[in-house]
């Protein structure tokens, strides 16, 4: 990437108290290069520097020595109330990301000041880049233009106000490629409707997004500090994982040629994304994460069964972008396809949207294999049994079981195929039963009351018998638990 900086004479502009630059009608002017000063005797003095801008600049503001003292920069000042010194209103900068160094957009015409109050030698670095891109894109009417060729500043370097705002941007591609914007900030952004994260990688972070030749591209970041951009071209492989394709609603290309296929899809609307094909995956399987960096930590929301593309897995949140990874071990002779369906929640996958049982004579068998599914019982007035939840022919690895008051799952007991809650209650109450399914076939399970027994709960615990202790039993002890 190419920068142009401006070139001025660099010089270092050197001082003593003797001829006092403590106020902003003495203030020393300012040039490219190191600026210094010296403030003898003991008593920390405010210096001031200033700059009168003959062009529009993106000013980088550094510290000297690797010092930690950074000037504020300011066009106005205001009177302390204490010590009556005029103080630079400060603008907001960029963070360079190196220490405490700042990028400042200084318009033509202006007078920029510079302050640092300190005991000693004092300064700071200053290096001016020729940029008529410093509207920091306030508005969507007048977005900043990002090019391959400059640093962008990005957001409001005047603004007093600490909440986040809405800045603009937009690049032009003049190939197909893949544009990576880079800044030493995070930067999360909404691309044309789909909203993309920067990833940290190489000391900087970037964010990555596919273009093609002569489409104009409308970013839009969420901010509350303002950052600086540089903008690059990477050409990686389509469909790797630094270059995924972009899946959609409806039918999704697959390519013929055997390989490992990376695709980003991010859902408007939640319930549950619903992958199907009609081709088989010999070999093969398709894994979906939520986010990049579970891409690479191994750890997956969603995985189909071997050879198959089939997978359907929650979608709890809208804005999340999920990376599909289809591993194609074997060629075909023609592009295969998959498509995804968002589909609403059914009754049963949701807590406020419970199947309800209303027989509890009959046993109950879950929709499907796999997934989370809701229950609820009701449970009479004046009820001071034990309400139990077995399955029929106990459950696999993974599978858990829970039963709470509704809207109060913390009250509830844990377990994996068999638990007891007591539902000692004056009230009728609905109680949920919550099954997180991992099974090869839907389990089944039955629901029942049982007679609280002497010892069932801690506070009507068992008489101690003289040895051989006899301790009540329960079936399936090792799944279940008991709250008074």
């Amino acid at each position: 990437m190419k920068h142009y900086l401006l070139t001025l004479p660099i010089a270092i502009l050197s001082a003593t108290a003797a001829t006092a630059q403590t106020t902003p009608e003495s203030a020393i002017t300012a040039q490219q290069g190191s600026n210094t000063y010296t403030v003898e005797g003991e008593t920390s003095k405010t210096v001031y520097w200033k700059f009168t801008a003959d062009k529009n600049y993106l000013a980088s503001v550094g510290t000297l020595n690797g010092s930690y003292n950074s000037p504020s920069v300011g066009t106005t000042f205001t009177t302390n109330a204490d010590s009556q010194e005029q103080e630079v209103v400060a603008m907001r900068g960029a963070s360079l990301g190196n220490g405490a160094s700042y990028a400042y957009p200084l318009v033509k015409g202006n007078t920029y000041y510079f302050t640092l109050k300190t005991v000693g030698e004092t300064g700071f670095t200053l290096s001016l880049e020729e940029n008529d891109n410093i509207g920091g894109g306030l508005d969507a009417s007048n977005p900043a233009v990002i090019s391959l060729d400059k640093t962008t500043f990005i957001g409001n370097a005047n603004s007093t106000d600490y909440n986040y705002y809405n800045t603009y941007a937009t690049y032009t591609a003049t190939e197909d490629a893949q544009l990576v914007l880079s800044s030493p900030a995070y930067m999360s952004a909404t691309v044309d409707g789909t909203q993309y994260a920067s990833e940290y990688a190489d000391g900087k972070n970037n964010l990555r997004l596919g273009v093609e030749s002569g489409k104009t591209y409308s970013i839009a970041f969420n901010i509350y500090q303002p950052f600086v951009v540089t903008a690059s071209l990477a050409h990686p492989t389509k469909g790797s994982l630094e270059m995924p394709f972009e899946a959609t609603e409806g039918d999704n290309t697959v390519p013929a040629d055997y390989g490992e296929y990376y695709y980003t899809f991010t859902p408007s609307k939640t319930g549950y994304l619903n992958l199907t094909s009609q081709s088989e995956l010999l070999g093969g399987n398709v894994t979906i994460y939520s986010g990049k960096a579970n891409v690479q930590y191994k750890n997956p929301s969603a995985k189909s069964e071997d050879g198959s593309y089939n997978v359907r897995m929650e979608v709890p949140y809208t804005g999340t972008t999920y990376y599909i990874y289809v591993n194609k071990p074997n060629g075909t002779d023609n592009d295969e396809s998959f498509n995804i369906a968002m589909e609403e929640y059914k009754q049963g996958e949701k807590e406020d949207n419970p199947i309800e049982i209303g027989d509890m004579a009959a046993d109950v068998t879950l929709p499907s294999a796999a997934g989370t599914y809701y229950y609820a019982v009701k449970v009479p007035a004046n009820t001071t049994d034990l309400l139990t939840v077995k399955a029929k022919n106990g459950v696999a690895s993974g599978t858990s079981l829970n039963v709470y008051p509704q809207g109060n799952a913390y009250s509830g007991v844990y377990g994996t195929d068999y638990v007891e809650l007591n539902v000692n209650n004056q009230y009728e109450s609905t109680y949920i039963i919550k099954w997180i399914a991992n099974e090869t076939e839907p389990l089944t399970f039955n629901v029942a009351y049982k007679t609280v027994q002497k010892g069932d709960l801690i506070t009507n615990p068992a008489d101690a018998v003289t040895a051989p202790s006899i301790m009540p039993t329960q079936p399936h002890a090792q799944a279940s638990c008991r709250l008074n």
